[in-house]
């Protein structure tokens, strides 16, 4: 538990340290990091479900990539308690592929 401990502070710039200097234990750590960055107000809920929802992918954008930026989203949702569905997740994101993937959604639907 030391060695977790120690791995996330060495992760932290110096002036998140400096908030958190008094916390000895992973789970006291982890609880004040929360406190003080995990946003779940209104407005953030508001800006990640339009991320969630506006969500497309560029064209040239490799798909793995796209894949990437489309989890993020999803965990960040996670992060503030909100769960979007598996089949929600999979239309979101057979809708946000490009034109160039018509064949590939197709043959999914």
């Amino acid at each position: 538990m030391e060695q977790a401990l120690s791995a996330i502070q060495l992760c932290l710039s110096n002036e998140v340290m400096r908030k958190v200097i008094e916390e000895t234990t992973i789970i006291g750590l982890w609880i004040k990091l929360e406190t003080l960055y995990m946003n779940k107000s209104l407005m953030n809920w508001l800006y990640l479900k339009h991320q969630l929802y506006t969500f497309k992918m560029k064209e040239g954008m490799l798909i793995k990539d796209h894949f990437g930026k489309f989890n993020r989203v999803i965990l960040d949702l996670w992060n503030i308690d909100v769960k979007v569905e598996d089949y929600h997740q999979a239309l979101i994101l057979l809708c946000s592929l490009t034109p160039s993937y018509d064949h590939f959604i197709d043959a999914l639907l």
